[in-house]
Order: C-alpha cells, then structure tokens, then sequence
C-alpha cells in the first residue's frame, strides 16, 4: 500500500519541465510506529506499525490546516496476565491546526494539535469467554516535527511525533514520509 501511494505522489508530477515551486498544498504519506496503552485496570498495551497520511494547506507562512487518515494494524494476538485480545485494522481520522517555523528554506519545524476519532473491531478472551466488539474513540492529538524540502524539488521528508490522548486510550506514534507541495 505505501509502495502504491508512494508511486501516485511521484506521478502526480504531470510536467517535469515546469518549475519547481512548491504551491500551497500538500500531501504525505509514510510508516508509523505507533505504542498503545488501554487506561483501564487492565493496563494492556500493544504496538503496531501501521501507514498515515496527511493532506494540509500552508495557508500562511506560519499556520495552516491538516487532514490526516491512518490505518493502524496490530499483530495477530496481544496478551496480558488478563486477557487475550485481537484486534483488527483501526482507521484514525484526525482534523488538527498546524504552527510552522521556517528555519530555513528547506528545514521547517512545525507543532500541531487537532481532534481525532479512531474506529476499531476487537476480539477480546478473558478465562475461556470470548467477546466481540466494535468500538470508536475520540481525544485529542498533538506533537510536533520537522520537514525537511529535497533539493530545489517539489518532495521533501516529514518526520514527527505525536501523541494521542483518547477515550480509554494513550498512543505515541513516531512517522517518517515522504511529502510532495502541489
């Protein structure tokens, strides 16, 4: 799937000959390591690694808006003391308002915060019963980066962190992308 969008960012290049001026708009996309840890009595936590994308505006130098999607895989049983648990892919959707800082022309620091709502299907065993559910989760997300613009192209790398506080649920994701300026 990364390969595939990967592949799209670049061919969206319809004019190899046009200047290379980065525009306004922006989209990435890229692994994640994301942590997750239940607040419940149960304290169960898992890792995934997973993809994310983000579309934004630069609508000024400074702030902007962003839009990010992501489909969190796990493995295929995650158990504890308590229970065994497995959990389908999740997606996460997220709205958030980003402040940048230009450092310099190819290095831009950025922090974000924004409201994000995840969907997730789970099979949960504790002492031979078995439940099923499907269960969604609201909360806030916030972190912090950098982009880093690829010589005089329109591609560059976004790396960050952010944390999300939801619901019932803490995670910690750590990204790498590829981004391209439209």
């Amino acid at each position: 799937m990364l390969e595939l969008a990967a592949a799209l960012l670049v061919l969206a290049d319809d004019c190899a000959d046009c200047a290379p001026e980065a525009g306004p708009i922006y989209a990435d996309v890229g692994p994640t390591h994301v942590t997750f840890q239940t607040e419940d009595d149960f304290g169960f936590e898992t890792t995934s690694r997973s993809a994310i994308s983000h579309v934004g505006w630069d609508a000024t130098r400074y702030f902007g808006p962003e839009a990010e999607i992501g489909l969190v895989s796990f493995p295929v049983e995650n158990n504890n003391e308590y229970l065994t648990a497995k959990v389908k892919t999740t997606v996460t959707l997220g709205a958030y308002g980003v402040a940048r800082y230009p450092f310099t022309e190819k290095l831009t620091g950025y922090a974000r915060v924004g409201y994000v709502y995840a969907d997730a299907e789970f099979t949960v065993e504790a002492q031979g019963v078995e439940v099923k559910s499907e269960d969604t989760f609201r909360g806030v997300g916030y972190g912090g980066g950098i982009r880093w613009r690829l010589g005089e192209s329109r591609y560059g790398v976004r790396a960050e962190y952010t944390r999300y506080d939801l619901d019932e649920i803490e995670a910690d994701s750590v990204t790498i992308a590829l981004q391209r300026h439209f």
